[in-house]
C-alpha cells in the first residue's frame, strides 16, 4: 500500500493564510517578537529523545528550550508547527507518543496543548488505532471560523483498506476538548494524509493526501487527491485524481493567493522522469500547481527538475511582495533550494542552493515575520549535522544561517516557526488582558474586528504595501466589530491596534 513508499518519510508540517489571525495585547509597550518552533528528535538525553519546543530571537540569540519530549505516555516526535489559538494556548500534534501497547510501543501519537504562559504542557488527546481516532498525525492544526481545531491523521480510521488504514479527518473543540472523527479515508477518497488543512474565503477546508484516488494507478493505491470538505454541510468531496504526469503524493498543504486561487505541490511525478519513485517507478521530481476552486481547474505551473531543486517536501507561502516562496528537500547529490515563483507569470527563479554547511534537506515551511524576513529551518546538515536555522531576506536575496542544532538542543525539524510576541515563555510570564480576532483572511467585503475585552481609546491603523495610510478610526468599546472593505482593492495590508497597554500588528489579504 501506500506506506511502502517512502517509509522513511513520516513527518510534515502546514501553513497557509491563516483563517483567524489572533492578537495578544500584553501589558507592556510595543515589543519585539521571538521565533517558537519544534524538532521532531533530540532534546533530553533520556531515551526515547523525542524532540523540542523551543524559541528563539528574530536575530539567531536567545535559543531557548522549553519542552523536552521524552517520557511515555506524553508525546514523542513533534512535526509542523504549533497553533496559537483564540483562547491564547498553542496547540499541535506529535506522531509518536501516547498509550502504548504491543503493536504500537511507542504510541500513536497525541494532539497537545502548551500554555506559553508559564509553559505549561498538556496531552489532549491520545490517537490510536482500536478507537478508531486514526494515528500517526503528520501534519499541523488550523482553527477554523467556527473556533474548532481540524486536522488530519496518517493512518488509523477505516481499516479494511489494510492494515494501517487510511486515515481520518477530525475536529476538536478547545472550548471542551470534545474530539470528533469527521471522514474515514480510504482508498478511493484519498488516503495517507501527510499535510494540513486550509480553509479558504467560501469557508470550506481543503487538502490533499498522499495516496489513493484513481484506484487504477500506481498499483492500486492511486497518487493522491484534492479534496474539500463543508464544515456547515459535513460534507467531503473528492476534486481532483493526481495520475503522476500531473504530479504524485503531495506532503505538504494548500495556500490560497492574493488572486483567489489555490497552489501547492507534489513531492513525486511531473515532466522530470529521472528521478524514482514509488516502488521504483520513475515518476518526476515533483509540480508545483495551482488549483481554481471556482471552477476545479487544476494547472501544473512549474515542473521541477534535479538542476534547479526537486522532491519538495513541505509548502508554498506568499510574501508581501505578492511572490510565492518555498523550498525543495534536494535529490541524490545536493541539498535542497530556496526558490520564489511570481504567481502572476509563472516565472521559476532558484534563489539559494543549500550546501550542507549553512543546511540541508529542509522538510518544513518558510514564514514571513514582522520584520519582512523569510525565516526557515533544516533538517539536516550545519556544524553537527542536525540541522539548522536561517533567515532569507527578500529585498536584497540574502541568505543567512542563526543557528546550528546540535542533538542536545533538538535535531531534524520537520515544520516551520510561528512568531510570537517576546516576554511570553518561561522566564517572563505575562499577564494577558485581551484577546483581539481579526478575520476571515482573505477577506472580500468585511472584515471582522472580535474584542473579547474592549476598551476606549483603541486605535486602529492600516497601510498598504508601500506604506500609506489608507484607514485610521478610533475602534468603538464594542466586543464585535465590522468594518466594510467592498470598495478596497486587493491586495495585502497591513495593520496596527495601538491601545494604553502597547500595540500589535497583523496583515490581511483583500481579495476580490
Amino acid at each position: 500500500m501506500v506506506s511502502g513508499i517512502m517509509k522513511f518519510i513520516m513527518k510534515k508540517i502546514y501553513i497557509p493564510f491563516a483563517i483567524l489571525i489572533c492578537i495578544t495585547v500584553i501589558k507592556m509597550k510595543a515589543q519585539n517578537t521571538e521565533l517558537w518552533g519544534m524538532t521532531s528528535l533530540g532534546g533530553s538525553s533520556s531515551y526515547p529523545n523525542g524532540g523540542v519546543i523551543f524559541k528563539i530571537n528574530e536575530d539567531g540569540s536567545g535559543f531557548q528550550a522549553l519542552k523536552s519530549f521524552h517520557n511515555l505516555p506524553n508525546g514523542l516526535d513533534p512535526v509542523g508547527h504549533l497553533l496559537k489559538a483564540t483562547n491564547g494556548s498553542l496547540y499541535a500534534m506529535t506522531v509518536n507518543g501516547g498509550d502504548s501497547s504491543s503493536s504500537a510501543p511507542l504510541g500513536n501519537g497525541v494532539l497537545f496543548n502548551f500554555n506559553p504562559v508559564g509553559n505549561v504542557y498538556s496531552d489532549i488527546m491520545n490517537f490510536d488505532t482500536a478507537s478508531g481516532t486514526g494515528n500517526q498525525p503528520n501534519g499541523s492544526l488550523i482553527q477554523a471560523t467556527n473556533g474548532k481545531l481540524y486536522g488530519m491523521t496518517k493512518y488509523g480510521g477505516d481499516m479494511s483498506i489494510g492494515n494501517d488504514g487510511g486515515g481520518t479527518l477530525f475536529s476538536l473543540d478547545p472550548t471542551n476538548n470534545s474530539f470528533t472523527v469527521l471522514i474515514n479515508f480510504n482508498y478511493n477518497t484519498g488516503c495517507c494524509a501527510f499535510g494540513s488543512l486550509l480553509q479558504a474565503n467560501n469557508g470550506k477546508l481543503y487538502g490533499m493526501t498522499f495516496g489513493g484516488g484513481d484506484t487504477t494507478l500506481n498499483h492500486g493505491s492511486g497518487y493522491g487527491v484534492i479534496f474539500s470538505y463543508d464544515i456547515l454541510t459535513n460534507t467531503y468531496t473528492k476534486l481532483f485524481n493526481f495520475d503522476n504526469s500531473n504530479g504524485a503524493n503531495p506532503l505538504g498543504n494548500l495556500i490560497q493567493a492574493t488572486n483567489g486561487l489555490l497552489y501547492g505541490m507534489t513531492y513525486y511525478g511531473g515532466s522530470d522522469t529521472n528521478h524514482w519513485g514509488n516502488n521504483n517507478v520513475s515518476t518526476g521530481a515533483g509540480v508545483i500547481f495551482s488549483f481554481d476552486i471556482t471552477n476545479n481547474t487544476y494547472t501544473v505551473v512549474h515542473n521541477f527538475d534535479s538542476a534547479h531543486g526537486a522532491l519538495p517536501f513541505g509548502s508554498l507561502m506568499q510574501a508581501s511582495n505578492g511572490l510565492l516562496y518555498g523550498m525543495t528537500s534536494g535529490t541524490s547529490g545536493n541539498n535542497g533550494n530556496i526558490f520564489s515563483l511570481d504567481p502572476s507569470s509563472n516565472n521559476f527563479i532558484d534563489l539559494h542552493d543549500f550546501n550542507y554547511s549553512d543546511g540541508s534537506g529542509p522538510l518544513g515551511d518558510l514564514i514571513q515575520a514582522s520584520n519582512g524576513k523569510l525565516y526557515g529551518m533544516t533538517s539536516d546538515g550545519g556544524i553537527d549535522s542536525a540541522g539548522t536555522i536561517f533567515n532569507y531576506d527578500i529585498s536584497n536575496n540574502t541568505y543567512t544561517k542563526m543557528f546550528d542544532f546540535d542533538f542536545i538542543n533538538g535535531f531534524d525539524p520537520i515544520g516551520s516557526f510561528i512568531e510570537l510576541p517576546q516576554g511570553t515563555g518561561i522566564n517572563e510570564l505575562m499577564a494577558i488582558d485581551e484577546q483581539i480576532s481579526v478575520y476571515p483572511n482573505p477577506a472580500t467585503t468585511l472584515l471582522h474586528i472580535h474584542q473579547s475585552l474592549p476598551s476606549p481609546n483603541q486605535q486602529l491603523i492600516i497601510t498598504d504595501l508601500l506604506g500609506n495610510e489608507v484607514y485610521t478610526e478610533t475602534l468603538p468599546s464594542i466586543v464585535n466589530y465590522q468594518l466594510s472593505i467592498a470598495n478596497w482593492n486587493a491586495g495585502l495590508y497591513f495593520y496596527e491596534i495601538r491601545t494604553e497597554k502597547g500595540s500589535e500588528r497583523g496583515k490581511f489579504v483583500v481579495q476580490k
